[in-house]
C-alpha cells in the first residue's frame, strides 16, 4: 500500500502524519520534572532563569533550538566543548509519565546543518526515540546540558503527570524495573531503561561486565531514565550490573534483537520527475512491522519534514523542485540512513510525448559576467507544453525547463567559466537533441539578435 504527500519549502515541511494533516496539537509540559545532576524542585541552579536585569543567566540558553514539542537541535559552537552531557526530558504518552534520556555526546554523533552555519549539532526527535507515529502525542519538554535545564518555550507547559520526590519515602527494589531497549551495532552501543515506580528519586551505580565502564544513573520517582553504554561485542552485546548503596540488585543484558536505528529497514527511492509541475516524486518504504517517522531532508538547505510511514508500507512524497543537483536524505535519530539524487525518469504525464523538433527553438540572450550565468529563450510552436532538459556541451551541467504550448520562456544557465570562445547549450527530450544555441562573453542585452547563435532544428 502506498500513500502520497506533497512537500515544498520549510514552512510546509513540518510533521506530516499518514492522514496528510500537519501535526500540531495541544502542548504537554514539564510540570515539576527536572533534569540534570539533581532532581529537587527547589534547586534553582538547574533551571533556566533571568538575572536582575532581565537577561538570561544560563550558559547554554542559545545552544537549544526547539522545533515545537517534537524535536530539539543542540548547537555546539566549538569542538573544545566536547564531550557534552545531555538529558532530554520527554512525556511518554503510552506510559503516561515523564521520562529522561541521558546521553554523552562526542564528535561522531554531531552533524552540520545549513541553517546553523559552522555549529556542530546534535539532533533529538521524540517520535523517532520512541519509534512512533508523528501524531502519537509524545512531547519533548526540556533539555539539560551539563546539568543546566532549558525548558521548551513552546506550548508544552503542563504535563498530565509529574515526577514524585518524597525524600521520606523508602525505596522498594520491587518497584524498580530494568530493560534492555535496543542496540546500535554500527556504533557498537546498547540502550537501557530503568523504570522507578517509587515515590522518590533513586540513584543506581552500574558496571558493564567485561569492560572498565561504570557510572551512575539517576531516575526520578514515578519516572524512567534511558541511557547508553558501549557494547562489548560488535553485535551489541552488553551485560550491566546495577547496584544501590553497594548492594547488587539486578543484572540486565542488552536487547540484541532490536536495532535503535532502522538502517536498511527504511528505504528512500527516487521515482520520477514532472518538469512542468516543477516537482519530483520520491518513495519512502518502511520494512518494520510498526509505524516509523523518519526525517526527510534536502541536503544543503533548511528544508525538512517528519514523515510517518506505516509498518510494511510505503508513502510517496512530492518534492517541490526539479534541480538535478539536489540530494534528498532520510534521517533517523540524527543518523543518515539513506539518500537519493534527483530521479531521471519522467512521470507518466510527461513520458512518451511526441515533440516535433521543428517546433522547438533556442536563443542565447545575455551573459551575466558577475554571476557567471547565461540567459536563454526557448520557444515552442507546438500545440502542447514541452517538458525539456537543457545540457551544457562538454560539461555535466544540466537542468530542466517547461516551454508552454505556442509560447516561450526564458531561463538562466550557470556556466562557471567565462564563455570566451562560446559555450553551447542544447535542449533535449529524452536522448533526442531538439535545438541548440551558443552564448558568447560579449553577448549583452536581452533581445540581441545573434543569428550565429540560433541553431534550432
Amino acid at each position: 500500500m502506498t500513500d502520497e504527500r506533497t512537500l515544498s519549502r520549510r514552512d510546509s515541511l513540518r510533521s506530516i502524519a499518514t492522514t496528510g494533516a500537519l501535526v500540531g496539537g495541544t502542548g504537554l509540559g514539564i510540570g515539576t520534572a527536572a533534569a540534570g545532576e539533581e532532581y529537587d524542585d527547589d534547586d534553582e541552579k538547574h533551571k533556566k532563569g533571568k538575572d536582575k536585569d532581565g537577561d538570561d543567566d544560563g550558559k547554554y540558553d542559545d545552544w537549544i533550538d526547539f522545533d515545537a514539542c517534537d524535536a530539539a537541535f543542540v548547537r555546539i559552537p566549538d569542538e573544545d566543548e566536547l564531550p557534552v552531557h545531555l538529558r532530554f526530558v520527554t512525556y511518554n504518552t503510552v506510559d503516561e509519565r515523564i521520562e529522561h534520556y541521558a546521553v554523552t555526546v562526542t564528535g561522531e554523533r554531531l552533524r552540520r546543518f545549513a541553517r546553523y552555519g559552522s555549529d556542530l549539532v546534535y539532533e533529538f526527535n521524540v517520535y523517532q526515540f520512541y519509534d512512533r507515529p508523528a501524531d502519537s502525542g509524545d512531547k519533548l519538554l526540556a533539555v539539560a546540558i551539563d546539568g543546566e535545564l532549558i525548558a521548551n518555550h513552546n506550548d508544552c507547559a503542563h504535563a498530565p503527570v509529574t515526577t514524585k520526590e518524597n525524600e521520606d519515602d523508602t525505596i522498594d527494589y520491587d518497584d524498580i524495573s530494568f530493560e534492555g531497549v535496543c542496540v546500535d551495532t554500527e556504533r557498537e552501543t546498547a540502550r537501557f531503561r530503568v523504570i522507578n515506580d517509587n515515590e522518590r528519586l533513586v540513584r543506581l551505580d552500574f558496571v558493564v561486565a567485561g569492560s572498565d565502564q561504570k557510572g551512575m544513573v539517576a531516575v526520578p520517582g514515578k519516572s524512567a531514565t534511558y541511557f547508553e553504554v558501549d557494547a562489548t561485542t560488535s553485535d551489541g552485546a552488553a551485560t550491566v550490573y546495577f547496584y544501590h548503596d553497594g548492594h547488587q540488585i539486578e543484572i540486565v543484558g542488552s536487547n540484541q534483537a532490536r536495532e535503535c536505528i532502522p538502517r536498511g529497514r527504511l528505504n528512500l527511492a527516487a521515482k520520477c520527475l514532472e518538469i512542468c509541475e516543477d516537482r519530483a516524486l520520491f518513495r519512502v518504504t518502511n520494512y518494520e512491522d510498526i509505524a516509523l517517522s523518519p526525517t526527510l531532508r534536502v541536503a544543503g538547505t533548511d528544508s525538512d519534514a517528519i514523515l510517518t510511514v506505516p509498518g510494511n508500507q510505503s508513502i510517496d512524497v512530492w518534492l517541490g523542485t526539479t534541480n538535478p543537483d539536489i540530494v534528498t536524505q532520510l534521517f533517523y535519530e540524527g543518523e543518515l540512513i539513506d539518500s537519493e539524487g534527483m530521479p531521471d525518469e519522467r512521470c507518466e504525464d510527461e513520458a512518451d510525448l511526441e515533440i516535433d523538433p521543428e517546433n522547438i527553438k533556442l536563443e542565447a540572450l545575455h551573459y551575466d559576467h558577475d554571476a557567471g550565468t547565461a540567459k536563454f529563450r526557448a520557444t515552442n510552436h507546438g500545440p502542447e507544453q514541452a517538458p525539456l532538459e537543457w545540457r551544457v556541451d562538454g560539461t555535466d551541467g544540466r537542468g530542466y525547463v517547461c516551454v508552454p504550448a505556442e509560447g516561450a520562456t526564458k531561463f538562466w544557465v550557470p556556466l562557471g567559466e567565462k564563455p570566451e570562445g562560446g559555450t553551447t547549450v542544447a535542449l533535449y527530450y529524452g536522448d533526442e537533441r531538439l535545438a541548440e544555441a551558443t552564448i558568447y562573453a560579449t553577448d549583452g542585452k536581452d533581445g540581441d539578435d545573434h543569428e550565429k547563435k540560433k541553431k534550432g532544428h
